[in-house]
């Protein structure tokens, strides 16, 4: 029989000073000291100036394997390569919305009893001068390797499509650099050139979501222990970045793969009772068990206990966290 989940209470602050209210699912009890981490130091040269403007848009993040359990040069397209609508397609479809034409596409779905084809998609979005959806549209084409017309969609044709939107440069410059970013994971070619770590850093751009992108990049390289520059990325370089971009899930999300990883800052270990104040302060329940999982599975103990499975296997349920208990 499976005991019952028993509650917890943290008593004491977590890293932004404020009282973590106790959440009665989670089965470890005691105290929990916070230390705050200071004194950390920028290596790299990397920007810390964020834009205290609003964020624009946000585009959707590139895949990370490791993170998430997380001068922009142009690229110029040949016109005779960019993606024009196919015969008897040249027009939008009047009354459609350019992602209901998308969603029918992808589902292989008929509206008004023919199949949808990319071009169509593509002529719809390019109706809405404000938008970057003919972008994605074509990235998406791009990495699936799905025809538009009788050819693949290269690269260079997505950053040129992206590119167009010269009214939204911010946004526009930020797609592009997550592009790359993607490009450089799946080792793509942008104008015959492997797009390398180095082209994607400098690609962000100077905005609050392009530093905050920026910093998962270079976590994810640091917590695998890649260079940027020839050089290890250092942990304290990204706690800084996060802490600069008020990224305080992001922060700590990297503060649990680093101790998982058994990485230090600031030649410190790090306390994982303090990462599961944090977690529990943030209301990131799925997280706080993901974490409690982790050290269940590697031995690791919170609050001088060992995480018992059983007490993982409660804390999913008590979220509805069905996958994670497949």
């Amino acid at each position: 029989m499976v005991p019952p989940v028993l509650p917890l209470h943290w008593h004491g602050a977590n890293s932004t000073g404020q009282s973590a209210r106790p959440f009665n699912a989670w089965a470890v009890n005691g105290s929990c000291v916070v230390n705050n981490i200071a004194g950390v130091a920028l290596n790299g040269g990397c920007r810390l100036n964020v834009e205290a403007s609003s964020p624009g848009f946000l585009a959707p993040e590139p895949n990370s394997s490791s993170y998430f359990h997380s001068s922009a040069a142009t690229l110029k397209t040949d016109p005779a390569l960019m993606i024009t609508p196919g015969e008897g397609q040249t027009q939008p479809s009047k009354g459609l919305d350019g992602k209901i034409l998308e969603t029918a596409f992808w589902q292989k779905k008929p509206v008004n009893g023919r199949i949808v084809t990319p071009s169509e998609v593509l002529a719809q979005y390019r109706t809405d001068s404000t938008a970057l959806r003919a972008g994605f549209f074509l990235q998406n084409l791009c990495l699936s390797k799905t025809p538009c017309g009788d050819r693949l969609i290269n690269p260079d044709e997505v950053i040129a499509e992206f590119e167009q939107k010269t009214d939204y440069k911010k946004q526009c410059l930020l797609a592009i650099a997550r592009f790359k970013q993607i490009c450089h994971q799946r080792r793509l070619s942008l104008a015959g050139v492997p797009v390398t770590p180095e082209n994607v850093l400098a690609a962000f751009p100077n905005t609050l979501q392009g530093n905050l992108a920026m910093a998962r990049f270079m976590a994810d390289r640091c917590l695998q222990g890649q260079l940027l520059h020839g050089q290890p990325v250092m942990a304290e370089t990204i706690v800084t970045l996060f802490e600069a971009a008020h990224a305080t899930l992001d922060l700590t999300r990297f503060k649990a793969n680093c101790f998982e990883r058994g990485l230090m800052i600031n030649g410190c270990k790090l306390d994982p009772d303090r990462i599961a104040a944090d977690f529990l302060a943030l209301d990131a329940l799925l997280e706080l068990a993901r974490f409690m999982e982790a050290c269940c599975l590697n031995g690791d103990k919170l609050n001088g206990q060992p995480v018992p499975v059983e007490t993982v296997m409660n804390n999913y349920q008590a979220i509805g966290a069905k996958l994670e208990l497949a």
